[in-house]
């Protein structure tokens, strides 16, 4: 070792020099002491993988929920209305919040009530009486048939409260929206026509009033077809 002060050459581990006379403990460097509490957090060791021969990064922890590696602060993309089951009424509720949504949905329940309710109101000779087209067979009963399945449909088209392929297929189809709406409006002028046609006959030994379930239907359609148009004029999708 070599003296700071004199330059002398010493032997190692001598206390103080020979020559000057300099204490040499003073000058050697001492070794840091540990402080566990100033310690730093040591960053995470690249794992070693024995097969690649090459260490490895850390990997980001997997969430399940998710379904793929989540990190920190990536927000979530929300998720979409629906399971894709095929019958999903959460569809339907998120959907009638818009007060504008209701208009198809009341039209669809008027329509399909009135499949049950009267139509006419007959009065001969101080006698009434009130039927449904249940009760006047034939085409009426077909009537009530189409336009119960109409109204279904149309809140199962229109709110994909049915997840079935056929359906799927018909929304693809130009115009699909009119030919549901449309095929029970023909119906229903045709059953009017009828129902007109037997009030002539009737006309000189009594009279034939329409009631509730004629009025219903008329309320309905007509909610369900103003919807559809409406969607048409302003050129968006019908379908939710």
């Amino acid at each position: 070792m070599i003296c700071p002060v004199c330059g002398n050459q010493l032997p190692d581990g001598s206390v103080s020099c020979n020559v000057c006379g300099t204490s040499l403990q003073s000058a050697q460097p001492q070794a840091p002491q540990f402080n566990p509490q100033n310690s730093q957090p040591t960053a995470p060791q690249p794992q070693f993988n024995p097969q690649a021969g090459q260490p490895t990064a850390p990997q980001p922890q997997f969430n399940p929920q998710a379904g793929q590696p989540q990190q920190f602060g990536q927000a979530q993309a929300p998720k979409a209305a629906g399971t894709g089951a095929p019958f999903d009424m959460s569809v339907l509720v998120e959907n009638i919040k818009n007060p504008l949504m209701l208009l198809p949905i009341i039209g669809a329940v008027l329509t399909l009530l009135s499949a049950f309710l009267p139509w006419v109101k007959v009065s001969v000779f101080g006698f009434s009486q009130s039927g449904n087209l249940w009760q006047f067979g034939g085409f009426y009963i077909f009537t009530a048939l189409i336009l119960i399945l109409g109204s279904l449909c149309v809140v199962a088209l229109k709110f994909r409260v049915l997840n079935l392929p056929f359906l799927e297929n018909l929304k693809q189809l130009p115009y699909s929206f009119f030919y549901v709406p449309g095929l029970m409006l023909v119906l229903f002028l045709l059953t009017t026509i009828f129902i007109s046609s037997a009030m002539g006959e009737v006309g000189g030994f009594g009279s034939v009033k329409y009631t509730v379930g004629w009025f219903f239907a008329l309320l309905g359609l007509a909610g369900i077809t103003v919807d559809a148009v409406l969607q048409f004029v302003k050129k968006q999708d019908y379908y939710l």
